[in-house]
């Protein structure tokens, strides 16, 4: 029993400072909303931005143009190979190979998983 007050006893020293440290951080002017505004705020509602909608989502960056294009392309890859592996399982294919890097249907459905990437030739919407 012992053992659980002194976990208790180090995870609320190591909340107190980290609370410490958001404190020190903090500027004369940042102001926080409290409990009670925090409950009057709609789940539903979302914050008003001006980011504009429907950009590109930045999945990877790199200051080297051919990176990112390199990047883009074995990220679309893994998409097509993972989409028609996907859709031939649905189908009834319990032997198709899903790409490299699947994770969940892995550990979820057992799947095959290839040890090789394959890259498709495709070409970016950017250059």
């Amino acid at each position: 029993m012992e053992g659980k007050y002194n976990y208790l006893a180090k995870y609320k020293e190591r909340l107190d400072s980290e609370l410490a440290i958001i404190m020190a951080e903090r500027k004369p002017g940042d102001r926080w909303l409290g409990v009670e505004k925090i409950k009057k705020v709609s789940p539903f509602s979302s914050p008003k931005t001006d980011s504009p909608l429907w950009r590109l989502k930045p999945n990877f960056l790199s200051a080297e143009k051919e990176k990112r294009i390199e990047m883009w392309k074995k990220w679309k890859s893994f998409q097509i190979s993972y989409r028609i592996a996907f859709d031939e399982f649905r189908n009834g294919n319990r032997d198709v190979e899903f790409p490299l890097g699947t994770y969940k249907m892995r550990l979820q459905q057992n799947v095959r998983v290839s040890i090789e990437h394959v890259i498709f030739e495709i070409s970016p919407p950017f250059e």
